[in-house]
């Protein structure tokens, strides 16, 4: 079954049995368990930056799943990474009746002014991506030490492959988007860090832009493997880029270029680090990546969000920046996160 779209209030529309990964609508729950008291019902606009990832597909249905299990109505938004599109969206969504807003912020600075005065007129709470100053609240992984305990643990790898400290790693990076001023850099400067802990220093040799997109990653990777073909490593700053840098590496059998990812965890990047008959374990190209849950971003954020609207939280009393749980993955520790059923 599927939602239409109407100009009127939200939280008296149609009710939906299901939304799919990648779709727009509205999820209305009957369940009045976590309705503050009787009469009332609480609708949450959801706005994603975009959908291109798998790590943003989960959010979405993480996110309705949650609100049908919680009795509370969702609207989700796809801004499709253009910042003015969710601002258009939010002061919609808010002209509509939502009572709080949870957002995957798209621009960061650039839509800071318009946002503080949507703050204003309803809860604001972000997941993911966030707007320091702006808010209630934002739930998010901590990039940088999951960036950290990556590149610590791709160190250990190249030492017991034989490289001394002090040796220089050469290096491709695939980046997010020109956009991404806070996330992307606080991934990789924890990245270098870690690796610079254990004893290696790091030469860049090529970067590109793939917008955190499995597909966007292959000719990104491409490109710069052909300027130059023999790097030591190639770092991504998610799972789905290091994804697609991998599909090129076999293409070309490459089998020496190693790959890291600074974060996400997403369970295709963990199979390859299991121990067959599952992956490679220890001997799989693809070495360290970090974990960032979309379902403890997603739920956390719609829990603070829900506790505001309601009334049963004030907003002054929600911490600022709430971090969900960081650590680094690699063949040694992956059967701890790795799930074939997980949605990511």
């Amino acid at each position: 079954m599927t939602c239409k779209r109407s100009g009127k209030f939200l939280g008296a529309l149609v009710t939906c049995a299901t939304v799919l990964a990648g779709s727009t609508g509205i999820i209305s729950a009957q369940s009045s368990a976590a309705t503050p008291k009787a009469g009332i019902h609480i609708t949450i606009g959801f706005l994603q930056q975009e959908l291109g990832a798998p790590y943003f597909k989960a959010m979405e249905v993480i996110a309705a799943s949650y609100a049908k299990e919680h009795g509370f109505s969702i609207v989700f938004e796809n801004a499709n990474l253009d910042p003015v599109t969710q601002l258009d969206q939010a002061s919609d969504l808010v002209g509509r009746g939502v009572q709080a807003l949870v957002i995957d912020a798209v621009g960061g600075p650039s839509e800071k002014d318009y946002l503080l005065k949507i703050a204003t007129k309803v809860p604001v709470v972000f997941e993911d991506n966030g707007i320091p100053g702006v808010g209630v609240a934002t739930v998010q992984a901590d990039n940088y030490n999951n960036g950290f305990q990556s590149g610590k643990m791709t160190g250990e790898r190249f030492k017991l492959m034989g490289y001394k400290r002090g040796s220089t790693i050469t290096m491709l990076s695939l980046h997010g988007m020109p956009g991404d001023v806070v996330v992307g850099p606080a991934r990789e400067g924890g990245f270098f860090a870690g690796l610079k802990s254990e004893g290696f220093s790091y030469k860049i040799e090529g970067q590109a832009d793939a917008e955190y997109n499995e597909d966007q990653a292959v000719p990104a990777t491409e490109d710069m493997l052909a300027r130059y073909p023999h790097p030591d490593l190639i770092l991504a700053n998610n799972d789905s880029m290091g994804l697609g840098a991998l599909t090129v590496l076999k293409d070309d059998h490459n089998t020496t270029t190693l790959i890291a990812a600074a974060s996400d965890g997403q369970k295709q990047a963990l199979a390859l680090m299991m121990p067959s008959p599952i992956g490679e374990g220890c001997h799989s190209q693809y070495i360290s990546t970090g974990l960032n849950s979309p379902s403890l971003a997603t739920i956390g954020g719609l829990k603070i969000a829900f506790a505001v609207a309601s009334g049963q939280v004030k907003a002054s009393s929600v911490k600022k920046l709430v971090y969900t749980k960081s650590s680094g993955i690699d063949c040694h520790n992956v059967k701890q996160f790795y799930n074939p059923k997980s949605i990511f």
